[in-house]
């Protein structure tokens, strides 16, 4: 009888061991994906930015968002509508149809969603992506502080503090030379060959943006479709 509880103990341990190895596999794949989305992001939003400032910027400084309200900031109840086949109950649409005949997908051309009316037409994912991004922003994000984020640039990790004048900034890339600015990053909604997260740059006293990024993977590596900009100063 003993032995066979020693058995049965046994098989159970072995389990659980097997079960904790599987769990830490797939988190750091997770974790392995969602670096190598911030660095094509990185890699791709930094040339774009010194192919118009023509500053050979070498070094990023990077943080963490661990959590926002997305919806205090873009209407995701019409989106919601929208996806849900109730748009036309929506307050917004009313308001937009009847004063100027709007198709319930022309609201996503406009500011701040710029042609995302492109890709829902395209396919509807878009849309849910975004609302999942919403409630995985609700909550306080954890990323793990090794990733492993690999770029053609000097990565400098900070808290997050962000320099507030003209004097500070001076300070600031004085201490950090041929610097980029602080990039802050948020967790990862991903979906098949699609990806969104939510980002903010700062270079300089109003001189930052905050936006939405939708990226695909195409051609084995992760490429920048869409900005959402949520706020600019």
């Amino acid at each position: 009888m003993q032995q066979e509880l020693y058995r049965m103990k046994r098989q159970h341990h072995i389990l659980l061991i097997g079960l904790l190895f599987c769990l830490n596999q797939l988190f750091s794949q997770n974790d392995s994906l969602k670096s190598r989305i911030y660095a094509d992001f990185i890699n791709h939003s930094v040339s774009d930015h010194d192919s118009v400032s023509k500053k050979a910027s070498r070094l990023i400084v990077v943080s963490f968002i661990k959590k926002m309200n997305l919806a205090s900031n873009i209407d995701l109840e019409y989106l919601r509508d929208y996806l849900a086949g109730n748009i036309y109950n929506n307050e917004t649409y009313k308001i937009l149809n009847n004063k100027f005949g709007l198709k319930p997908i022309g609201y996503f051309y406009q500011v701040p969603w710029d042609n995302f009316g492109e890709l829902l037409a395209k396919d509807s994912v878009f849309g849910y992506m975004l609302l999942d991004l919403d409630k995985l922003l609700s909550t306080k994000n954890k990323l793990n502080k090794h990733l492993n984020i690999r770029t053609r640039y000097d990565l400098k990790y900070t808290n997050g503090k962000i320099p507030k004048g003209s004097d500070d900034w001076d300070r600031f890339y004085k201490k950090n030379v041929n610097c980029y600015g602080i990039i802050k990053l948020s967790d990862i909604l991903i979906s098949g060959n699609y990806a969104v997260f939510y980002t903010e740059s700062y270079h300089y006293s109003l001189y930052a943006s905050g936006d939405l990024v939708i990226l695909e993977y195409l051609n084995n590596e992760w490429k920048i479709i869409q900005y959402i900009n949520i706020w600019i100063s």
